[in-house]
């Protein structure tokens, strides 16, 4: 890790008050999250686990917790029961949600608002500010790279530049969507940190114990995980991987848009008999578990959960060095940079975009000798995001607006 990163996280847990302190919420308090949905996602899948982690917290605090959803869709995540659950239905509508979202906080009277996604977080700042509600907004893409340079995308990083700069605290899942947010979209460096996503081992290992229903391949196979949707560029990794000739079964979780188009892609290559679309699957830890290593082919991300819970459960992983999140994780540098392919601490870091560079990439995994030793080195890694920081940070986060209210 370089050392301005490691002072900048010096210096923040120092401002938070973390270092060698164990931290209590001000009690009665009533903190409002709010999220589009939860369907299933990386951004849904956090703020639930951050919600079981939390409840100790919040129960000995005395403190009431809502969940705002936006809109009113299939749930693939469970939220805890002492969790009061709003759905606002406002139908994926910018000006819907803002209506609904803004009767919803005048009714529910927080202290605090804490929001994820951007429709979230553009909302809950213009609406915290008019009601004079602190607000806290989390950033989960590296938000240059995923709005990109379209009209539509240039409009939208418009309305962030605008509005995230208003919020009371900005919290960015990695280090390089934190540099991003502060570099290009005028947020103050000291309104800004760091918390990583955070995962509990030994749940995770627990469920890839358990049975599923599809069938998982006795023998060896590669698995791919997330949403078929046009960052996650699996277009790329399937033309990748069919250039390859590697022998091993190519596995992809996941539902979207774009199924159709990517299984008439893989018919096209006369790869139907080694490419699978198993869609959407609850518990894919046994997937994960089982496979000989991972692939992530993004074009950009914040911080890939399913790269750290691959490593949790000693799974090798190859992924493209998008900006951000996978290098920090495989590298342990957020300021790495790749040519082409290359073997790093962690895994097989590779250019992103480049159909060479993957297929270089996916044979260099190929030659690593994955043994136990080399696993549990990856299991290592993963321990050093526990959920003690993440109750940490958020105690002092809540606590310090509400004291300074």
């Amino acid at each position: 890790m370089c050392s301005a990163l490691r002072k900048y996280k010096q210096n923040n847990i120092k401002f938070l008050g973390l270092a060698g302190k164990r931290m209590e919420l001000i009690k009665n308090q009533h903190i409002v999250f709010v999220i589009n949905s939860l369907e299933g996602g990386g951004a849904e899948k956090v703020i639930c686990d951050w919600l079981v982690e939390m409840e100790p917290v919040f129960t000995q605090s005395h403190s009431k917790v809502t969940l705002l959803l936006l809109d009113d869709l299939p749930e693939a995540k469970l939220v805890p029961n002492y969790v009061n659950k709003q759905t606002l239905d406002s139908k994926g509508k910018l000006f819907s949600s803002y209506a609904c979202l803004k009767n919803a906080l005048i009714t529910n009277k927080p202290d605090i608002i804490f929001s994820f996604l951007n429709r979230s977080n553009v909302l809950c700042t213009l609406i915290g500010r008019q009601l004079n509600i602190p607000t806290i907004i989390s950033e989960r893409s590296n938000t240059s790279q995923h709005f990109g340079n379209s009209l539509k995308g240039k409009f939208s990083k418009l309305i962030v530049r605008t509005v995230y700069p208003k919020a009371n605290r900005v919290i960015a899942v990695s280090e390089g969507v934190r540099l991003d947010l502060v570099a290009n979209f005028c947020i103050q460096s000291e309104r800004c940190i760091t918390l990583q996503n955070a995962y509990n081992t030994d749940k995770l290992i627990k469920k890839s114990n358990l049975e599923v229903e599809a069938e998982i391949p006795e023998n060896s196979f590669i698995i791919a995980i997330g949403r078929l949707h046009l960052v996650k560029n699996f277009e790329l990794l399937i033309n990748a991987y069919a250039q390859s000739n590697i022998n091993i079964p190519l596995l992809i979780l996941g539902e979207g848009p774009l199924r159709k188009k990517l299984q008439k892609q893989i018919d096209s290559l006369d790869c139907t008999n080694k490419i699978f679309l198993k869609g959407y699957q609850v518990n894919p830890y046994p997937y994960i578990k089982k496979a000989a290593y991972m692939v992530s082919t993004s074009n950009a991300e914040g911080f890939p959960n399913a790269i750290a819970e691959a490593l949790c459960l000693g799974t090798p992983v190859v992924a493209t060095n998008c900006e951000s999140g996978p290098a920090e994780i495989l590298a342990d540098d957020v300021y790495f940079t790749t040519i082409d392919a290359q073997i790093v601490k962690y895994g097989v870091l590779c250019k992103p975009k480049s159909i060479d560079a993957v297929k270089s990439a996916l044979l260099l995994m190929s030659k690593i000798d994955k043994t136990e030793a080399y696993r549990q080195k990856l299991q290592a890694r993963a321990e050093q995001y526990s959920f003690d920081n993440v109750r940490a940070t958020l105690i002092a986060e809540i606590n310090h607006l509400v004291k300074t209210k």
